[in-house]
């Protein structure tokens, strides 16, 4: 089987970039297996008639201030990256252990990123000082900036998207100079070539999972939805024929990120945290983020949603793919 890993190993990088470690515990291709602590959750069973997708769907673009346990305070407020950055790539973690399992995000961004332009923000949960120095000291080594939050949600696949939206806020009023964001997962990314100049400036791309399964042939994705207690059974057979929106990578310029975040943590926070990738499915294919958002396929746009995907169908197209997304596939280590 072919193995992939030479995509990023040894990478040329800035001066500051340090190469993974060698020897028994080397950060290699089995990192991507460690996704794993990206587990999806979902919410209660009980069935519903659904929520109201149509007149009333745009409310939640605005939502009015909601008060949540564990928000910030100015003195948390995570680093902002150096004046004169264009491009932030935002990811998180919550009790990984070993910061090295996100050297194939980190390392692969900075090879094909400019360092002076390009940055990685990591977002922890980390409360001990101990834990905090840990994640400063390899942050440091790597040229990531790295911040400690409290999300409202223990659930980091949850709690994140709430942190983020904190964050890109702060981005569109002290760095206007920042055009275009990436939210990705941790563990599983792995940048093969150039992309942050390809995300759209003035709206948000959603990656879609490959075409062979969708919505209604997805029994995860039928638990996530259908069994969210605001959603129940009639929203799930309205996005049933509707191809797979993946949560864990989600790209777009400063505004409209803001803009998307602000809706979607408000209805994750009225669906009482449902599943967020059953959540963002349900805005996606129902208008509530706009009637024709912006959608890259899974065979022939720049993220390479790996999850589901079959070897036969993506093994030519793989190498050269701008990003590659694991997600919870070992198939292609």
């Amino acid at each position: 089987r072919t193995r992939w890993v030479r995509a990023w190993e040894a990478p040329e990088m800035g001066s500051n970039a340090v190469g993974p470690r060698v020897g028994r515990r080397a950060t290699t291709l089995p990192v991507l297996v460690a996704f794993l602590a990206l587990a999806v959750t979902s919410a209660g069973s009980a069935w519903a008639d659904g929520w109201p997708l149509d007149g009333e769907r745009h409310g939640a673009i605005d939502p009015a201030p909601v008060r949540l346990r564990g928000t910030l305070e100015a003195r948390d407020e995570p680093p902002l990256p150096p004046e004169g950055t264009k491009y932030i790539v935002l990811t998180s973690e919550s009790n990984l252990g070993d910061p090295d399992a996100l050297l194939p995000l980190v390392l692969s961004f900075r090879k094909h990123h400019d360092d002076a332009t390009g940055k990685v923000v990591l977002l922890s949960t980390a409360s001990r000082a101990k834990d905090r120095t840990k994640w400063t000291k390899w942050a440091d080594t790597h040229g990531v900036i790295v911040g400690f939050v409290k999300p409202p949600h223990k659930q980091i696949v949850i709690g994140r998207f709430f942190a983020y939206h904190a964050y890109v806020k702060r981005l569109s009023t002290q760095r206007p100079e920042v055009t275009a964001v990436a939210m990705m997962d941790a563990t599983d990314v792995l940048f093969q070539s150039e992309l942050m100049s390809r995300v759209p400036s003035d709206e948000v791309a959603y990656v879609l999972e490959p075409r062979h399964t969708t919505i209604g042939q997805c029994p995860v994705h039928r638990r996530w939805i259908e069994g969210c207690a605001k959603y129940g059974r009639k929203v799930w057979h309205r996005v049933s024929p509707k191809p797979r929106v993946c949560a864990g990578t989600v790209l777009g310029g400063v505004a409209s990120v803001e803009k998307f975040l602000a809706a979607f943590s408000a209805e994750m926070t009225r669906t009482d945290f449902c599943n967020d990738q059953g959540v963002l499915n349900v805005m996606v294919h129902t208008g509530a983020l706009g009637e024709s958002p912006t959608l890259w396929s899974h065979e022939d746009g720049p993220v390479l949603s790996l999850n589901t995907a079959e070897e036969k169908d993506d093994a030519t197209r793989a190498p050269t793919a701008p990003v590659l997304h694991f997600g919870h596939s070992s198939a292609w280590a």
